[in-house]
């Protein structure tokens, strides 16, 4: 299953430039506090940034805990599919689907599928239909990476084929 790697943050150096930055931050707080600043505590500036860098730490530990959580159950779910369904929701996903591979978008492809929104076999169907007549091509971003549909006009191209099959009187497969 093709999939985007997640980002891995790492904390900005402690520059000259951010600790004045910080010292400015700190320097405003005091000048905002009111009558008597010297009875309240306040964060130097190397404080001020330890604890920012922390807070960004914790940020990016909460996305990619929910990330992780997503792929879990997106996976559970694909896991559950009888052999054929998951053959299909592979392909599309793989070789079809228009949207970046991330975890949100697999679990957005899923809950359409629940819903009986979106069916990959179906859809593949379509898809392959339209190439075989020219309406869509595909191309590569990068030698070697996926293929994967030039969209515009993708859904506007269903449109126009599922039409064509109700007046040629065609059944889906």
């Amino acid at each position: 299953m093709k999939f985007i790697k997640g980002i891995h943050h790492k904390n900005r150096p402690i520059s000259k430039r951010r600790i004045t930055f910080a010292q400015k931050k700190v320097d405003k707080d005091i000048e905002e506090c009111g009558l008597f600043p010297e009875f309240i505590k306040f964060n130097s500036a190397l404080e001020k940034i330890k604890s920012q860098d922390k807070s960004n730490n914790k940020y990016f530990q909460r996305m990619r805990d929910s990330d992780a959580k997503s792929w879990k159950e997106s996976r559970a779910y694909i896991y559950n599919l009888t052999p054929e369904k998951k053959e299909a929701f592979l392909k599309y996903w793989n070789e079809y689907y228009p949207a970046p591979k991330s975890s949100h978008y697999c679990a957005d492809l899923i809950t359409q599928i629940k819903r009986g929104l979106e069916d990959p076999q179906t859809k593949i169907n379509k898809i392959e239909t339209l190439r075989e007549r020219g309406r869509i091509k595909f191309t590569s971003r990068k030698a070697g990476d996926y293929n994967h549909l030039v969209a515009h006009g993708l859904s506007e191209a269903l449109r126009i084929l599922d039409k064509l099959q109700e007046q040629s009187g065609e059944t889906e497969q």
